[in-house]
C-alpha cells in the first residue's frame, strides 16, 4: 500500500499544468491541420497521390475505418478539415472539452489512416497522448467548461487515472526508444549522431555545423541514449519529486530543442515538449502567479461572452453532458487494461519470443490506435542516403527531370536536398514510395506525376518517365561516399487529346 501511495504521489498532477497541456495540444492540432491543408488536394482527394481506389486496394482496412474515405471530393475533404479545426479550437478553449477531445482524436486517427505514407513518429505520439487526454480532467482550469460547472475540484494537485496513463505513455516512449537503440553506433563507438546528421535531407540549421565536430557528436550520442534510458526513472524518485520533475523536463526539453535545431523532422519535437507541460509541479504556478491570473481573467471573459450570446446554454450544457458516476469504475478498469496492453506491446518489440502472444491482441491496438513502436533511429540510424531523379520524355523529344520541375537531368548531388521537398510530409511520402513494401503504390505516384505535369499548361506533354534513386552509403570518419544509380519504376503516361 505504501508503494501505491508513493506512486500516486509521483503521478499526481497540477490541474493548471494539465490545462495548459490541453491548450498546447489544441494549438498543435490547429498547426498540424494548417500544414496538411496546404496539400489537401494532393494528399487526401481523388485528384491526388492516393485516390480512394488506391487506398482500398493497398490499405483495405484503412479504407473502411477512415472517415476521410467517405469521398475523394475536394470540398468534402475541406469540410472535414474545417470540422477538425472547429473541435481543435474547442479543445483549446475548453468548450465541451471531452466531446471536443473525442472528436479531435477520431478525426486525427481518420486523417492518419487516409494516407499512411505521410506518417512519422510524432503522429503516433500525438494520437496516443490525445487518446489518454480524453480521460483526464484537463478542463478543470483555464477553460470555458470550468466556469459552467456546478461541481468543481477545489484542490489543484490531484491524482487522476487518465493523467497517470498520459504520463506513463510519455515515460514508455522514452524508455523503449532507448531500449531499442541497440546498435554499435549507440552503445559502442557513439557515432549515431554522426550517421544521423549525415542524412542530408534531415540535417539543417545547426546540424551541418555540429557535423564538423566528431567528438561533440560522440558526447551528444552518449548523452541522448542515457537520457532516454534513465530519464524516466528520475521522474519516479519520490524524494523531492518536484526537483526531479524539473530535471527530467529540462533534460528532455534540451534534447527535443536540439532535434528541432538540427534535424527537419516536422512537429515531433513540439509534440514532445507540449506533452511535458503536464509534469509541471505546483511550485511553477506559485512562482508565476501573474500567468495564472491572466489566464483566469481571459477565460472568465470568454465564458461570459458565450453565456451572453447563447442564452440558456448553461442549463442545456449540463443536461447534455452529465455522466453517471457508475461509468467511472468501468473507465478506470478500461484504462488499466489498455495500459497493460501498451506495456506488453512495447516489450514485444524487445523480446519477441517471450511476448509473441501479443500478436493475437493486434485488434486492440488497431481499435484504439495505441499500437506503437518507438524505433526512431533504432537500432541505429540508417546509413543509406540519396536523392531521386525522375527522367521524363516529353512529346517534343526533350528529356527533363520531372522531380525538379523540368530542370536538366543531372546525377550529381543536389546543392540542398531539403529544397527537393515542399514539406517534411512530402519528404516522408517520397522516401516511403520506393521502399520495397510500398512498391504497389509506385504506379499511383507515377500517375499523379504525369497528371500534374500534363495539366500544368499548354507546354510539351509528358509521355513517359523512369524513376531512379541515386543512393550513397554513409561510411565512417567522413570517408567518400560512392553513388549508385538504381531504376525503381517506369511508367507510360496517358496524354488526353
Amino acid at each position: 500500500m505504501k508503494i501505491i501511495k508513493i506512486l500516486a504521489g509521483n503521478f499526481s498532477v497540477d490541474l493548471r499544468s494539465l490545462a495548459i497541456t490541453r491548450m498546447a495540444f489544441g494549438i498543435l492540432l490547429l498547426t498540424d491541420l494548417f500544414i496538411r491543408s496546404r496539400f489537401l488536394k494532393d494528399f487526401y482527394t481523388d485528384e491526388g497521390l492516393l485516390n480512394l481506389y488506391a487506398l482500398k486496394r493497398i490499405y483495405e482496412g484503412n479504407y473502411y475505418t477512415s472517415i476521410h474515405a467517405i469521398s475523394g471530393d475536394y470540398y468534402v475533404q475541406l469540410f472535414i478539415f474545417l470540422l477538425a479545426v472547429l473541435f481543435a479550437f474547442f479543445l483549446f478553449i475548453g468548450f465541451f472539452t471531452r466531446i471536443a477531445a473525442i472528436i479531435s482524436w477520431a478525426l486525427l486517427v481518420s486523417l492518419n489512416l487516409r494516407n499512411p505514407l505521410l506518417l512519422h513518429g510524432g503522429d503516433i505520439l500525438f494520437r496516443c497522448l490525445l487518446f489518454w487526454g480524453i480521460f483526464t480532467p484537463w478542463a478543470e482550469r483555464f477553460s470555458v467548461d470550468s466556469y459552467f460547472k456546478k461541481i468543481k475540484i477545489d484542490k489543484n494537485f490531484i491524482f487522476s487515472i487518465g493523467a497517470f496513463a498520459f504520463i506513463l505513455q510519455i515515460l514508455i516512449m522514452y524508455l523503449f526508444t532507448g531500449m531499442l537503440k541497440t546498435g554499435d553506433p549507440w552503445r559502442e563507438d557513439f557515432t549515431a549522431i554522426y550517421y544521423a546528421l549525415s542524412i542530408d535531407h534531415f540535417s539543417f540549421l545547426l546540424g551541418p555545423y555540429i557535423y564538423k565536430f566528431p567528438q561533440l557528436m560522440k558526447g551528444l550520442t552518449f548523452s541522448i541514449i542515457w537520457i532516454e534510458l534513465l530519464g524516466p526513472f528520475l521522474f519516479l524518485i519520490p524524494y523531492k519529486n518536484s526537483l526531479f520533475r524539473y530535471i527530467f523536463i529540462g533534460l528532455i526539453v534540451s534534447f527535443q530543442l536540439g532535434l528541432a535545431l538540427t534535424m527537419k523532422i516536422g512537429l515531433f519535437p513540439w509534440f514532445s515538449i507540449a506533452s511535458l507541460l503536464i509534469l509541471l509541479p505546483s511550485s511553477f504556478w506559485e512562482f508565476l502567479p501573474g500567468l495564472q491570473n491572466n489566464l483566469n481573467k481571459s477565460f472568465s471573459k470568454l465564458a461570459g461572452g458565450i453565456k451572453y450570446y447563447f442564452k440558456g446554454i448553461k442549463d442545456w450544457y449540463y443536461y447534455r453532458l452529465s455522466v453517471p458516476e457508475i461509468f467511472n469504475n468501468v473507465v478506470s478498469v478500461l484504462i488499466i487494461f489498455l495500459l497493460v496492453f501498451v506495456i506488453l506491446w512495447n516489450l514485444k518489440h524487445s523480446y519477441k519470443d517471450t511476448f509473441a502472444f501479443m500478436d493475437k491482441l493486434t485488434f486492440v491496438g488497431k481499435a484504439t490506435q495505441l499500437k506503437q513502436k518507438w524505433n526512431m533511429f533504432a537500432p541505429q540510424p540508417f546509413r543509406l542516403d540519396g536523392w531521386y531523379v525522375i527522367v521524363g520524355l516529353l512529346d517534343n523529344g526533350e528529356i527533363v527531370d520531372i522531380f525538379r520541375n523540368g530542370k536538366e537531368v543531372s546525377w550529381d548531388p543536389p546543392e540542398n536536398r531539403l529544397d527537393d521537398y515542399s514539406s517534411y510530409r512530402w519528404r516522408k511520402l517520397s522516401r516511403n514510395v520506393f521502399k520495397e513494401k510500398n512498391k504497389r503504390f509506385r504506379r499511383f505516384y507515377a500517375k499523379y506525376m504525369c497528371n500534374k505535369w500534363n495539366s500544368g499548361g499548354n507546354g510539351p506533354k509528358l509521355k513517359e518517365m523512369d524513376m531512379y534513386f541515386v543512393s550513397e552509403y554513409t561510411l565512417p570518419d567522413y570517408e567518400f561516399r560512392e553513388h549508385k544509380i538504381k531504376k525503381k519504376y517506369s511508367y507510360e503516361c496517358r496524354i488526353k487529346k
